[in-house]
């Protein structure tokens, strides 16, 4: 079984990345596919979304608990530990998704130890309230700075990380 926030990540990746696919593997071996406009697709990210959202609201049983695995393919290319690589409009970026707030995620971001310029990285922030996540893209505002893409992408996630789990260990008492 995967957990709850899992599954939530990966569906806001999936409802924002044009062309993501998730496979969702079930504890009983079936595997739903998930995107946009796909004829194997049985269920698009906005429905996985509402699916997710209304569950969430509602208190009943997660989805999670009939999941095993979730899979994130298409046009994301999984990097490891939850950052992805995607070709897009603006060039190569990363993208990843966190449980923290849009403006937590940037005083993150704004102590990153990275030795780039500034302006070298681009952050783009796309919240979901309702999924309590927010997907973060990254894209080199010029080229000659691309070659540090991966570096600045693992070092904003595991700031996202350690911020998550502080963030826990603070609500939770322990």
């Amino acid at each position: 079984m995967i957990d709850a926030d899992t599954i939530r990540l990966a569906t806001a990746l999936a409802h924002t990345v044009p062309g993501v696919v998730l496979e969702l593997r079930c504890c009983n071996d079936d595997v739903l596919t998930v995107g946009h406009g796909r004829l194997d697709a049985q269920l698009d990210p906005c429905q996985l979304r509402a699916a997710l959202v209304a569950v969430r609201r509602a208190g009943r049983p997660q989805l999670s608990d009939a999941l095993e695995s979730v899979r994130v393919r298409g046009a994301l290319e999984d990097l490891g530990g939850g950052l992805f690589r995607c070709v897009g409009d603006a060039g190569d970026e990363r993208w990843f998704a966190s449980l923290l707030d849009p403006s937590t995620i940037e005083e993150e971001l704004a102590e990153l130890p990275v030795d780039v310029p500034d302006d070298a990285v681009r952050v783009g922030l796309c919240p979901d309230p309702d999924l309590g996540v927010t997907v973060v893209r990254l894209v080199a505002t010029d080229p000659a700075w691309a070659h540090r893409l991966d570096e600045v992408g693992f070092r904003a996630l595991a700031s996202c990380m350690v911020a998550e789990t502080l963030h826990v260990a603070l609500h939770s008492g322990t």
